[in-house]
């Protein structure tokens, strides 16, 4: 829906500029997307893996609706990284609420970014992670988090990893 609502806003602004509607035309029928925004990065036994920069309950609630409108009967898998303990700690009730769509939320670790040390003091993922409940577990590391999916994912499972920090790498 998100990519929809982009290319009609791009069709609007070359129709705005009095441009020709086929060159936009032929532009968006290249695009094959955006690094890092709902980016489909592979199939590995049976399991969709997909990553997607999210790192506001917002964009959090986007990526999930999206994932759960393509994939509604399956079990959706998120790794979710947060990005900045400042940010966290001032959005945390928004990121608790942020969840409803998934059914496993595993959250390694907190970003650190321009973060102070009385940020880093102020909330954990550890913290977030029981806020949210029991559909979400802290798994302290990308290590423990790999471990743990390699042995409970089943076959067409979907794996999203989210977040704007390094945590794509995981889904590589």
């Amino acid at each position: 829906l998100h990519n929809r609502e982009n290319a009609a806003c791009v069709l609007a602004l070359f129709h705005a500029l009095v441009l020709p509607s086929d060159v936009a035309e032929k532009s968006l029928q290249k695009f094959q997307g955006t690094w890092r925004r709902f980016d489909r990065k592979g199939v590995r036994n049976g399991v969709q893996v997909i990553d997607d920069y999210a790192h506001h309950p917002t964009e959090v609630r986007a990526t999930l609706s999206s994932l759960r409108g393509m994939y509604p009967d399956k079990k959706i898998w998120i790794v979710f990284q947060p990005h900045q303990y400042s940010r966290t700690r001032l959005l945390f009730d928004d990121f608790v609420q942020s969840f409803g769509q998934a059914d496993y939320v595993l959250i390694p670790h907190i970003y650190r970014v321009r973060d102070t040390d009385e940020d880093v003091a102020s909330v954990s993922a550890e913290s977030l992670a029981q806020a949210i409940g029991e559909k979400a577990l802290y798994t302290e590391s990308e290590e423990k988090t790999l471990a743990l999916l390699e042995a409970e994912l089943g076959e067409n499972d979907v794996l999203c990893t989210m977040g704007a920090g390094p945590i794509y790498r995981l889904g590589e």
